[in-house]
């Protein structure tokens, strides 16, 4: 009884917030403005209400971005705070993805001393307490992993450490970090109910597809990768691709062998499409993946309101709405045409 009253106020949460989100017309609306300030006004009175000031000021691209993180944190929050027991444990799950995306950030800044990219960094506590400036004053890596040693993130990171320091890309710091992530994940996954376990684990298993996708395309940039190294860099927990599939894929050789595993994904009427640079593979593959998580989230949350599907797909609606908007921004920001910024 104490999970079917945690779903119930999760459900009534949700639904209240649900209306603020743009919907697909209004998504397209916004990729077809004109301008930011175009933009700034078709947020007014919505979930991204906050970004408007930021917008019609003219700020930095990097302080939008880092607000429409803030709003995005907010919400696991607003969430969190009635969850309990398994459920809290898969939101804070969820939230904890922002902690991986800002320690791979700090990473960045400090290898390739980007002292401006310090702009775009959370400076406040998500989940964990990491030490901003110490991490970016580090004198080497080894440093870092001890200034983590209270995280989640320091295991990682001293994993992937011999083959940093073999060859210094920090790819492979950044792959293990997110490989620990999802190890994580599905470990919260694991302690709901069964059907519950089923029903979360269909929904990340079509982004994990995607994302496994991705770091193929990545590693593919990188010479001298072998099919055995992009097998031990693949996320856990797929649905529909399988290890020895992307092995496969990756062994070939051939970025066409990549592209046609988009073909094996249930993104229902979406079409991949082949040619173009990595780059271009790339943007393509996150449009694919935002289209095919906002439609599975969109049955889910016509679901049955006591599981966990519709608190699932809440979370994966707002984290496709998010990479949507923030593609728009950045595309309005660098001057692309409307259609381009829109996605088509």
């Amino acid at each position: 009884m104490k999970s079917l009253s945690t779903y119930a106020e999760l459900n009534a949460r949700m639904r209240t917030r649900l209306g603020t989100l743009p919907d697909e017309g209004a998504m397209r609306a916004l990729g077809r403005a004109e301008d930011l300030a175009e933009v700034a006004g078709m947020l007014k009175g919505g979930a991204y209400a906050p970004l408007v000031p930021l917008l019609e000021g003219r700020a930095p691209l990097a302080d939008v971005e880092k607000e429409l993180a803030r709003i995005e944190i907010a919400e696991h929050r607003r969430l969190l705070r009635p969850a309990r027991g398994p459920v809290r444990d898969l939101v804070f799950a969820f939230m904890e993805a922002y902690d991986v995306e800002k320690v791979e950030g700090l990473l960045r800044i400090w290898r390739e001393k980007e002292w401006e990219g310090r702009r775009g960094v959370i400076e406040e506590t998500i989940c964990w307490e990491i030490p901003v400036d110490a991490v970016l004053r580090a004198a080497g890596i080894e440093e870092i992993i001890l200034l983590l040693d209270r995280t989640p993130f320091r295991a990682p990171l001293a994993a992937a450490y011999p083959a940093f320091r073999a060859d210094g890309r920090l790819y492979r710091l950044e792959l293990s970090l997110e490989r620990d992530y999802h190890r994580r994940l599905a470990a919260a996954i694991g302690r709901l109910g069964r059907a519950d376990r089923a029903a979360a684990a269909r929904m990340i298993g079509v982004e994990i597809d995607m994302r496994n996708i991705e770091i193929l395309m990545r590693l593919r940039r990188h010479p001298g990768v072998t099919a055995a190294e992009a097998g031990e860099a693949l996320l856990p927990g797929g649905l529909s691709l399988g290890e020895e599939t992307l092995r496969a894929a990756f062994a070939a050789g051939d970025d066409r062998a990549i592209d046609a595993l988009v073909g094996g994904l249930p993104l229902g009427e979406a079409a991949p499409a082949g040619g173009g640079d990595a780059l271009d593979r790339l943007v393509l593959l996150g449009e694919l993946l935002d289209g095919a998580l906002a439609a599975e989230a969109r049955r889910a949350l016509t679901g049955f309101p006591f599981r966990i599907g519709p608190v699932v797909a809440y979370f994966i609606r707002r984290r496709a709405a998010a990479r949507r908007l923030r593609g728009i921004i950045v595309g309005k920001a660098l001057g692309l045409a409307a259609p381009a910024a829109a996605g088509g």
